[in-house]
């Protein structure tokens, strides 16, 4: 009995401080990116480098917090347009008078409303409702009177319940939020929960050994026939999203909310997703656009590539291509 027991202490012993090496290993491969200084996550607080296309890399023109700053921008009208999301709302390798915000701002008809970009490239919506959480916009946005876009895209659920894809890239520097006691709270990041941690074991096991892990997503397809529909992480976001919508029209009340659905190429599992989230947000009260439904010709003759960069990012025709979108909604006020 007792050279049992020793052999099971051995072998725990043994098989601890291999998890314990495959665990820093795992932080040993994972690039240094950023640093937790505020409150909604990235970037820092000082000006981060940001790649622009201008037939060169170079700096962009972006203040303190990070938001990018438009010179072209003319900022002459007595109504804002504030659009939030990750990198293709921030203009990620497109020059100033390619961004959604310089299109909108020359357009005859609607020299009324100010653009206003509050948006980096990697946000999902845990980092943009921290941030409008902590900052006072209203120093910036003075116009009492507009509209709010926030810019969703697919990966945004990744971002929000903490993917493997994405903890790969940003070291787990977001915001954590979640439902208790019926409420939506922000509990601390995700670099210090249990959930990234077990994605460092799994990266350095995917590295030590060249083999394939499944993402930590919790949105899972067999859920997809149930009446939760999607499970925790879904319900957790459309809890983010009316928080956002009551923190804006808490500040703006004139002011309208819109969920925009960037358009991707989504699989048959991310569109009945969608469709999913579309019901919920309107059965909510959120006004809620899909992009898909505004491009006047078949999409299925339309190549990816005339949208998208090589990177997967919006290019230059996209927002000149959706423009006709934005108007719509902003006429609509």
């Amino acid at each position: 009995m007792k050279q049992v027991l020793i052999i099971t202490f051995n072998t725990l012993l043994l098989f601890s401080c291999f998890a314990i090496c495959i665990y820093f290993y795992g932080i040993k491969t994972l690039p240094s990116i950023y640093e937790p200084i505020n409150p909604w996550g990235f970037p820092k607080a000082e000006a981060h480098k940001v790649f622009f296309k201008d037939g060169l890399y170079k700096f962009g023109l972006i203040d303190k917090d990070g938001m990018r700053i438009n010179e072209k921008i003319q900022y002459d009208g007595d109504k804002h347009i504030i659009i939030t999301g990750g990198s293709n709302t921030f203009g990620y390798l497109l020059s100033d008078n390619e961004t959604i915000d310089y299109l909108i701002d020359r357009e005859s008809d609607l020299t009324a409303f100010n653009p206003y970009i509050f948006a980096y490239p990697g946000w999902g919506l845990n980092n943009i409702l921290a941030f409008f959480e902590n900052k006072n916009i209203k120093d910036k946005v003075t116009e009492q009177e507009g509209l709010f876009i926030y810019q969703h895209i697919h990966d945004h659920f990744a971002r929000f319940c903490g993917a493997d894809s994405y903890f790969n890239w940003n070291q787990g520097i977001s915001p954590v939020y979640e439902i208790k006691n019926k409420k939506l709270i922000r509990n601390g990041f995700f670099k210090d929960k249990f959930k990234f941690h077990l994605f460092l074991f799994k990266r350095g096991l995917r590295n030590l050994f060249q083999i394939e892990m499944e993402n930590n997503l919790e949105v899972k397809k067999e859920d997809a026939n149930k009446d939760v529909k999607y499970g925790d992480c879904f319900r957790t976001y459309v809890e983010g999203i009316k928080r956002l919508e009551k923190l804006y029209l808490s500040l703006y009340p004139k002011g309208k909310f819109y969920v925009v659905k960037i358009y991707e190429r989504d699989n048959e599992y991310e569109s009945q997703m969608l469709k999913h989230l579309s019901k919920v947000l309107i059965k909510n009260k959120i006004k809620f656009i899909d992009s898909y439904d505004f491009l006047s010709k078949d999409l299925t003759s339309i190549n990816h590539q005339e949208l998208f960069d090589e990177s997967g990012h919006v290019n230059a025709t996209y927002y000149k291509k959706f423009l006709p979108m934005y108007r719509e909604i902003i006429m609509s006020y």
